[in-house]
């Protein structure tokens, strides 16, 4: 369920469970092992590691790996070995995707005490929710595994499908870098920790001040950021000046490859990614090959028309990224894009206001973060199509419309995708 019923308490069951199992193990190998405690640092506990791992012999010699342990379940015995009342985190994702499957495994989990998705976790499962409530429980702190802020609408593509509803913007402009300042600083007096600070657009490289926003964020709040982030599609080459900030400022660069699809950019992503790799960046690239899809969420394939199904559709979406803007985190980071693009108006029951926020109301803010909201859904839910988890549509990327495109909420079905057509 999304709607508040009892806010502050809508984990208490959960939380009461962590702070019963407030010890973490970490299992996996001695790498693994390290990264994830480093993800954990932020709480301030001693946070214990297990790879003394069992161990057998195959035809390819003598290997602990947690992998092949898993699928030859020879994790039973050893976890029976290991304490009771603790919470288990299994550093080593893939495996622990094969041994979900394992429904017997579950219920033989159950038998000793130790459930999936309760006391004993995936690195990434944990991370994604369960590590919110295990913060604000057991160490009355604020985590959120991520959070995307716009500095800018302006771009120079124009993507019919794009997620951040770009190609409807009728007044693309650069946020002022005074209000972005304020944004941060509300942001972070609220919460103590976040995964990823994601800075898009729009294209982040077209905003003026973006080495002066990087570094401010950086110099005054990496201790709070595991990994700062900022995308490009990867039509401009960076700065040296940009390119010295990113370098400094340890941020991850996502470059995306829309090669396939926008012809001009086959002699420019190289360079982009040539540059950046000269500096030592830290480089994400989301290529756009046969295998990459989009889905689309907008203009709307079926519209809602009552609260109910708004609630049913909010709940099962299940969109995991909000925004930040106005000193104020949103429900939903589409219905923020879509609010922006003049397509809806959000709710005032839609945001949660980070100026009025008080240390009683921290959990009710991690509930909020973690897709609780007044009425439990966004008023943009009656005409998105969703999360992928719902939403079937797939197109390809970055396919580009020539013009800007519109939409009328009151004849929803209406909208002319077809934007070529206005010019026969």
């Amino acid at each position: 369920m999304s709607k508040w019923e009892n806010p502050g308490r809508e984990f208490d069951d959960l939380g009461c469970n962590f702070i019963q199992n407030k010890d973490i193990l970490i299992i996996g190998d001695d790498e693994n092992c390290k990264r994830v405690q480093m993800r954990f640092k932020f709480l301030n506990s001693d946070i214990k590691m297990e790879t003394n791992l069992p161990q057998y012999n195959d035809k390819n010699g003598f290997i602990s790996n947690v992998d092949k342990i898993l699928f030859r379940l020879k994790l039973r015995k050893f976890i029976k070995m290991l304490p009771s009342d603790c919470t288990l985190i299994l550093a080593d994702n893939k495996a622990w995707m094969k041994f979900e499957k394992y429904r017997y495994v579950s219920k033989w989990l159950k038998k000793i005490g130790r459930q999936l998705g309760r006391k004993i976790y995936g690195e990434e499962e944990f991370f994604r929710n369960d590590l919110s409530i295990y913060a604000a429980y057991v160490k009355d702190l604020v985590y959120f595994r991520d959070t995307s802020f716009i500095c800018t609408t302006v771009c120079n593509l124009n993507c019919k499908s794009c997620l951040n509803l770009n190609p409807y913007f009728k007044n693309k402009c650069h946020r002022n870098i005074d209000e972005l300042k304020k944004d941060v600083d509300a942001y972070f007096k609220c919460v103590d920790m976040v995964g990823r600070f994601h800075i898009s657009g729009g294209e982040p490289q077209l905003y003026p001040d973006l080495a002066e926003l990087i570094l401010y964020i950086h110099n005054n709040y990496s201790s709070k950021i595991e990994t700062l982030a900022v995308v490009t599609n990867g039509t401009i080459i960076p700065s040296d000046k940009l390119c010295e900030t990113l370098k400094c400022c340890n941020v991850t660069v996502e470059v995306d490859d829309y090669r396939e699809n926008v012809p001009k950019l086959k002699e420019t992503y190289p360079k982009v990614v040539q540059k950046l790799k000269h500096y030592d960046i830290m480089l994400e690239e989301l290529t756009a090959g046969e295998v990459w899809e989009w889905f689309e969420i907008f203009p709307p394939k079926n519209v809602i028309e009552n609260t109910k199904s708004a609630i049913e559709r909010y709940t099962k979406c299940g969109n995991p990224f909000m925004g930040l803007a106005n000193q104020k985190l949103n429900s939903c980071c589409y219905a923020g894009f879509a609010e922006t693009a003049g397509l809806v108006k959000q709710g005032d029951d839609e945001f949660f206001d980070l100026t009025s926020f008080t240390q009683e109301k921290k959990k009710e803010l991690v509930e909020f973060r973690l897709r609780f909201n007044k009425k439990g859904y966004t008023n943009f839910c009656r005409y998105c199509n969703g999360f992928p988890a719902i939403n079937p549509n797939r197109v390809k990327p970055a396919i580009q419309a020539e013009s800007l495109m519109e939409w009328n909420i009151n004849r929803p079905y209406e909208m002319t995708m077809a934007i070529d057509a206005q010019k026969s």
